[in-house]
């Protein structure tokens, strides 16, 4: 696993160097900004709140996660392109997951994320 302080020295390097695309200051900043902020605090949160922070469900939701967010096959085609990128790329930008589609149709449809047997096979092991 990568510890957040190399991922901002290598970003720092790249940005520094002469070869590759031009990075701006204002990119960088906002780049390490999240490794530093969310992905740290989220992080905290986990450690400090596993393993019962995996089983809360506020909202009390109870619907089965559709097959289509394992397979991308929805004729609804903002929620298509999100999840094929994921599934081709292993890879979301957070907007897509976060902010206007996968995880608000979840919260929407009132999906209980552990109600899809397939969820617990990504489960990260440690």
């Amino acid at each position: 696993m990568l510890h957040p302080m190399e991922v901002i020295q290598a970003s720092i390097t790249q940005a520094q160097s002469k070869t590759g695309q031009k990075i701006s200051i204002e990119q960088l900043e906002g780049f390490i900004r999240q490794i530093l902020g969310w992905r740290e605090y989220m992080r905290g949160i986990y450690w400090a709140h596993m393993p019962e922070y995996e089983t809360l469900n506020y909202f009390d939701h109870q619907a089965v996660l559709p097959d289509y967010y394992w397979t991308a096959d929805t004729r609804m085609n903002c929620m298509h392109a999100a999840i094929s990128q994921s599934l081709t790329h292993a890879y979301a930008h957070h907007i897509q997951r976060l902010m206007n589609k996968i995880s608000d149709l979840t919260i929407l449809s009132g999906c209980k994320l552990r109600a899809n047997p397939l969820a617990a096979s990504f489960r990260p092991s440690g």
